[in-house]
């Protein structure tokens, strides 16, 4: 799949209240490389807003966990589709040579343990409608 279109398929996932793990990774994914791409001078000056993005994706994590699905306050959900619309221009300006370098970055990032990474614990089967939680 497409990553700009999963990650746009996450975003309207979360909107509807039936964004998985993997929803929420596709998120994650996309910030990450927002963020890798702002520390290689591609919209530098947007991030702290990529950070502030990332942090409230960690931190709609515990509520999430105890009502059994993926949730965000409508504050939260706005600053990622700001976040991810940015993205958006980041990608349509970057040079494929910049985007590798981003995602070699976010490589080195996660194995150093500076990366956001949602953990897959459960997931929403959407085929059989079947709810099964989900995790951070």
């Amino acid at each position: 799949m497409n990553v700009g279109l999963a990650y746009h398929m996450a975003l309207e996932a979360l909107r509807q209240g039936r964004a998985t793990d993997t929803d929420m990774n596709h998120l994650a994914l996309a910030l990450n490389m927002a963020m890798a791409l702002c520390e290689l001078g591609r919209g530098a000056d947007e991030l702290s807003r990529v950070h502030e993005a990332q942090d409230a994706l960690v931190r709609c994590e515990p509520y999430s966990r105890t009502v059994g699905h993926w949730i965000v306050n409508g504050d939260t959900y706005k600053l990622l589709c700001d976040v991810l619309g940015l993205h958006d221009q980041q990608l349509a300006q970057a040079k494929q040579k910049e985007i590798r370098e981003a995602c070699k970055y976010v490589n080195r990032q996660r194995h150093a343990g500076n990366v956001i990474r949602l953990e897959e614990v459960a997931g929403h089967d959407r085929e059989a409608g079947i709810e099964r939680g989900s995790a951070v």
